[in-house]
């Protein structure tokens, strides 16, 4: 839980939400971090008014990310980003292709023998958008304005599926955004070992929380302002936990956490970055 003092500094700068994506995106770039219980589901929309999704929260929360989508204006998206195959991050995409028209997909190779995998392949294939591998070293073009690069994978088999996240960093100005899927301190040490620039203004912590994520020597690269767990209220899991919690404390990290505020959205106009959430407390 956040102690009261914490608990007034975030109230004290978050508002109730429902902007349109493209009021937001008229003022600039906004990342809605939207509340699906135990999973990640992540809304980019940039200054042009293009979309970039990333990831869909588990199968049950299809809907909720469709319905959020929709009263948001949004008719289709630019890009959608599926960052490794567990349930809890594509379980809702089918829900999302069969309502909007997609253009493009990020997913990596790295398969899963699981009729929820299945299901995220067929409703790929019937879509029609067109498919990228997704693999360090690329960049995603959806905004002069904005650049995107991907991280992680590296071009090689990995036997954790969470190993295979794939990883941006997004910036917008001279604002910075770093979207992590379930990557664990494998992949925080590969990054550290090619010197990839990872600093950011905003992460989104790992594998939502989870101790094996979330290094205190990756943290204090990244260095962020802000940092956003998405979890499920009281989870099985025991999601975020106390070792992660404590090193961004550490570290003077603002915790925004979606198991306690609801859907977080913060907006960037290149320079600085405001904070929202659905709940306002």
């Amino acid at each position: 839980m956040i102690n009261a003092t914490k608990r007034k500094r975030v109230i004290a700068y978050l508002l109730l939400l429902v902007f349109s994506c493209y009021l937001a995106g008229a003022a600039g770039l906004s990342a809605h971090f939207i509340d699906v219980g135990q999973g990640d589901a992540i809304l980019v929309c940039t200054p042009n008014g293009s979309t970039l999704l990333i990831d869909a929260g588990p199968r049950v929360a299809g809907s909720t990310v469709v319905e959020y989508l929709k009263k948001l204006g949004i008719h289709e998206i630019d890009v959608v980003v599926a960052t490794h195959p567990h349930e809890d991050h594509i379980g809702g995409f089918p829900a999302v292709f069969e309502s909007f028209s997609v253009d493009r997909v990020y997913f990596t190779d790295h398969e899963h023998t699981t009729k929820t995998y299945e299901r995220f392949l067929d409703a790929v294939n019937a879509s029609g958008a067109y498919r990228v591998r997704a693999v360090a070293g690329k960049t995603i073009d959806i905004d002069p304005e904005v650049q995107i690069e991907i991280l992680s994978p590296l071009d090689k088999r990995y036997r954790d599926l969470n190993h295979s996240s794939v990883v941006l960093r997004l910036t917008y100005g001279k604002t910075a955004f770093l979207f992590t899927g379930d990557m664990e301190v494998l992949n925080e040490n590969e990054l550290l070992a090619e010197k990839v620039a990872v600093g950011a203004d905003v992460l989104k912590v790992a594998h939502h929380g989870s101790s094996t994520s979330s290094s205190m020597v990756f943290l204090e690269q990244v260095s962020p302002t802000v940092a956003v767990i998405m979890c499920g209220s009281g989870n099985s899991y025991g999601h975020p936990h106390r070792e992660v919690l404590d090193r961004l404390e550490s570290l003077h990290v603002e915790v925004l956490r979606t198991d306690l505020l609801g859907t977080v959205v913060i907006e960037s106009n290149g320079m600085e970055l405001t904070f929202r959430s659905k709940s306002g407390s």
